[in-house]
């Protein structure tokens, strides 16, 4: 046997060219047969680029239908505008997935406004004694 188990398998050729596509984030550059869905979202979120607050939009469909990677694809979009523009645009995707109870939800939200460690909300509450 060699010194080292992965010594071997690091010298194989991969079977993916790209692993990184497979993951839930990537978002591709193009998102073919999106077009409307892309139109909707993004002529909500536009009025964010006038300093105002967009309506709310609950997107929802089967799994795997794309849901996460137009929105993703919208804000990266929009993102990219308001950097051109000077315009003050924050996004912040959750994925109700994986955060699954409101408390997690403002929990991770108030997380992104506190710089101190310290004073970050525990992800699972805080203990009774504090």
């Amino acid at each position: 046997m060699e010194k080292n188990i992965f010594e071997s398998m690091m010298v194989e050729s991969s079977l993916f060219l790209d692993k990184s596509r497979l993951h839930h984030t990537y978002v591709p550059e193009q998102l073919p047969h999106r077009d409307k869905e892309i139109s909707t979202i993004a002529h909500n979120l536009v009025e964010a680029l006038h300093g105002q607050i967009p309506s709310n939009m609950i997107l929802y469909g089967v799994t795997g239908a794309g849901k996460t990677a137009v929105t993703s694809f919208v804000l990266t979009h929009l993102q990219e505008k308001g950097d051109n523009i000077d315009a003050k645009v924050g996004t912040y995707v959750i994925n109700c997935r994986n955060i699954d109870t409101n408390y997690r939800v403002l929990a991770l939200l108030g997380n992104e406004l506190i710089d101190d460690e310290d004073e970050k909300i525990p992800f699972t509450g805080w203990p009774t004694d504090r």
